[in-house]
């Protein structure tokens, strides 16, 4: 047995003589008061998958419309503008036709509902900032975790 060994062995009994940690007697308490805290947020206070239904797809569908108005508004005019995109085939072939056709509806539908649609887009807009900022703060909230101290290890 070299010295190393036997000190790590006398190391190693001291540790395991020690007493078994306890929690404080207030952590019980804390605990369950921020679970109930939680529980008792309204459903757009909370993670967003936890979101009814209806409400998880009108946010989605909310989030769409930007890329719906881009399609309506700057595909027609594409597609009047570059001559190379006025074939059948030119564009990817069927995703070119099948974008044309939608984004000549957009356009139709625009033509008549422009305000509402821009307020719409609008609201989209602040929406997906308002998103941004969540995911951004989450990221940045992520690595903290104040009321469960992780335990490090000696070496």
């Amino acid at each position: 047995m070299t010295p190393s060994q036997g000190s790590e062995d006398g190391f190693s009994r001291r540790l395991k003589a020690l007493p078994d940690l306890t929690a404080p007697a207030t952590l019980l308490p804390r605990v369950l008061a921020a679970a109930a805290a939680q529980q008792s947020r309204p459903w757009w206070r909370k993670a967003w998958w936890t979101w009814p239904l209806g409400m998880r797809l009108a946010y989605a569908g909310l989030m769409a419309l930007p890329i719906v108005l881009v399609l309506g508004w700057f595909l027609p005019l594409l597609y009047a503008q570059v001559p190379s995109f006025q074939g059948a085939g030119a564009f990817l072939s069927g995703f070119g036709r099948t974008a044309g056709a939608v984004g000549r509806a957009l356009a139709l539908v625009l033509e008549s509902f422009r305000l509402p649609l821009l307020a719409a887009g609008l609201l989209s807009y602040a929406a997906a900032v308002a998103a941004g900022a969540a995911i951004s703060r989450l990221a940045a909230c992520s690595g903290h975790h104040a009321a469960v101290p992780i335990p490090r290890r000696m070496s």
